[in-house]
Formats: C-alpha cells, structure tokens, sequence
C-alpha cells in the first residue's frame, strides 16, 4: 500500500466493508475515524468540519458514499508526435 494511504488503512476498510449497508445513504459523504462510523453529511465540508471538531488534525476519512465508482479512461491528453 502506498505510503499515502498507509495512514487510513484501516479507514479505507472501514468504507470498503459498510459500504453494501449505506444504500440509504447513497450520494452523502462518511466520516470515519479508525473503524469508528462517525456519520453522514450533505456536504463534504460539513463532514470534514465535524472531523476537526471531533478529532483535530489528526487522519480521518471523509468520503463520498458511491456503491458503483466511476472508472475514467484517458487514452492520449495530446495528439501523438512522430520523432524523426
């Protein structure tokens, strides 16, 4: 796991694990610190407000209840150049 998310490992499982259970909440977003399933906000500033008041600064995850993720593809950003 890369070193940016090592922090909200467990987090990370958290979402990953409640997730099949949040269909009411679909579109919100989640607070979760540790495996702690603190609520869910309208707003993500809402969410990470409540964060900082609960916990400070401390690694918590506000994230976006979405039961199917979108997946992006971006084949070329520019057209290709040929080299000579």
């Amino acid at each position: 796991m890369s070193d940016e998310y090592q922090d909200l490992a467990l987090e990370l499982e958290t979402y990953r694990t409640g997730l099949a259970d949040w269909k009411d909440h679909e579109g919100k977003f989640v607070l979760i610190h540790e495996s702690e399933v603190c609520g869910f906000f309208g707003e993500y500033a809402e969410a990470l407000t409540e964060g900082y008041k609960k916990f400070g600064v401390v690694p918590f995850l506000v994230k976006k209840v979405l039961r199917q993720h979108q997946a992006h593809s971006i084949t070329r950003l520019v057209a290709p150049q040929i080299v000579v």
